[in-house]
């Protein structure tokens, strides 16, 4: 489960973010700065974050696709 938060929003709130991760070990929850309730995910930083998320075997510990 992926969670973006903007660290301005309170949707979800910081408590509910840390909850959320409580209660689901797979849940990640990444803040993102400057922004509030819609992160925009085309900058490259947000990219990179989704994207490592999308690569990321929770099981195994290791990203899904690995470079030659």
């Amino acid at each position: 489960m992926l969670v973006l938060r903007g660290v301005h929003s309170d949707l979800p709130s910081f408590d509910l973010s840390a909850e959320m991760r409580k209660r689901n070990w797979v849940a990640n929850v990444f803040p993102s700065s400057n922004c509030r309730h819609v992160l925009p995910l085309m900058a490259p930083d947000r990219i990179e974050m989704v994207a490592s998320w999308l690569l990321y075997d929770a099981r195994s510990g290791r990203a899904l696709l690995f470079e030659s």
